[in-house]
């Protein structure tokens, strides 16, 4: 299982440099190639992003898309994973959002699939690239 970052989507979103690799990972989550969970976290974010820049209709887009994803949980947190969270955070130095995204992929026993190299540092969880998974 995979947990999908923040940072995969807005490749995609925002026309990044590595948008084809992420397109074809999440290709495989949406055809239910790859098993992924993904933080309701994730996707606010991404709606706030998606909003500050006017791209409201992109944004319903990308939830419908979501939707759609048979490979794909949205898992949203607990106050109790909060708190537990804010552990992870002083813990290894981290922010509040890589912090919450290494803990739900604790939770899941999943690989994180981003390209932020501050997940690299822990000593719990596994990061990996899309280009990484549609190697394997």
């Amino acid at each position: 299982m995979y947990l999908i970052d923040t940072n995969i989507f807005l490749e995609v979103l925002l026309d990044q440099e590595r948008k084809s690799e992420c397109l074809e990972f999440l290709k495989g989550v949406e055809n239910g190639q790859f098993r992924c969970v993904v933080t309701s976290f994730t996707v606010h974010s991404i709606a706030v992003i998606m909003d500050a820049r006017k791209l409201v209709r992109a944004l319903r887009i990308f939830l419908e898309t979501l939707r759609r994803m048979k490979g794909l949980t949205v898992y949203s947190t607990s106050l109790e994973d909060e708190i537990k969270v804010l552990e992870v955070m002083e813990k290894y130095n981290l922010d509040f959002d890589d912090a919450l995204q290494a803990y739900v992929a604790s939770i899941f026993g999943a690989t994180v699939v981003s390209f932020d190299d501050d997940f690299d540092k822990l000593d719990f969880i596994e990061r990996k690239t899309p280009a990484d998974v549609l190697k394997s």
